[in-house]
């Protein structure tokens, strides 16, 4: 998902797809799905998509940041180890 952001942003936020869901939301779909599990290694991984994500898709993820920071803050209060958590912090500041 990382590479298509970085290769064809423009093209992925076009995109509308059942229900008329666009790109981005269906990519927040996917990292909230991911940021739900239980295992925070996935959470680990995923701080390169959203940072890819913000880049480069500018203000068309203004509607579905509000739910980003929803899933991002639930994932935190939900973290068991310090080194997930460290993680987040360095991702947030950059």
């Amino acid at each position: 998902m990382t590479a298509i952001i970085r290769k064809d942003c423009p093209q992925l936020l076009a995109w509308k797809g059942e229900n008329n869901v666009s790109g981005a939301e269906a990519v927040l779909r996917i990292i909230a799905r991911i940021l739900r599990n239980e295992d925070e290694a996935g959470g680990l991984v995923i701080g390169d998509l959203i940072i890819s994500l913000l880049r480069r898709a500018g203000d068309s993820v203004v509607p579905v940041l509000p739910d980003l920071l929803r899933a991002m803050l639930s994932c935190i209060t939900k973290a068991k180890t310090a080194t997930f958590l460290q993680v987040w912090i360095a991702f947030t500041s950059t």
